[in-house]
């Protein structure tokens, strides 16, 4: 039988938008299995207790849009630059700072590059691994944009490795698609022509 952990004088918050409230929360392994509202006491001999000492106790949140490997930087460009073994220290660490923050899971939004396509699915096999710490990750392909597309910050005039995965015309794009799913992704990230951010103008008019 899996160990229990038992969690005494917490305010518990379910997330169903009802007010905390004080109680205990018994765990068997990684389930709940029970939960008492006030003075209610659970009797679990044998378990680990934990005494919150008032503090809330909640279930992990989900992020459905991060970046986990995105650096803290003014550019996207900036992105592309880094180094792909710098880049991966920083991605465990922003993993496990998100942990820390009560993150357990994670939708990736995008990876990074085609030259550093398998960083997230690194990092997600490292955290399945238990080898280092961070929430549940889908990983995600690159931004799959277009020539002048959202993700493409290359420059004509020198070479510059691109956040995005470039891939212009349909078959380029089912290319690459096939690609990220060849190297293990969850999801895949397509940035489609008009988004805001786009320098001039819709794919059509280019």
């Amino acid at each position: 039988m899996m160990g229990q952990t038992l969690f005494t004088n917490v305010k518990i918050f379910d997330g169903n938008g009802k007010r905390s409230y004080a109680g205990e929360v018994l765990l068997q392994g990684n389930m709940v299995k029970k939960v008492t509202k006030g003075q209610r006491k659970i009797k679990a001999n044998g378990a680990d207790v934990i005494d919150g000492a008032g503090a809330t106790l909640m279930p992990g949140l989900i992020e459905p849009h991060a970046h986990v490997c995105y650096i803290d930087g003014v550019a996207l460009a900036e992105i592309g630059r880094m180094p792909p073994e710098d880049h991966m220290v920083l991605a465990l660490d922003n993993a496990r700072v998100m942990l820390d923050s009560g993150f357990t899971g994670c939708f990736s939004a995008a990876g990074v590059g085609e030259s550093k396509l398998r960083i997230e699915i690194a990092l997600r096999d490292a955290i399945n691994s238990g080898k280092f710490p961070g929430p549940r990750l889908l990983a995600a392909s690159p931004e799959i944009t277009s020539t002048a597309g959202l993700g493409d910050e290359r420059k004509h005039h020198m070479y510059e490795e691109s956040v995005g995965l470039i891939a212009d015309g349909a078959d380029e794009v089912r290319r690459a698609c096939r690609m990220c799913v060849r190297e293990g992704v969850d999801n895949l990230k397509i940035n489609i022509s008009g988004d805001e951010f786009t320098r001039r103008g819709h794919s059509r008019q280019l």
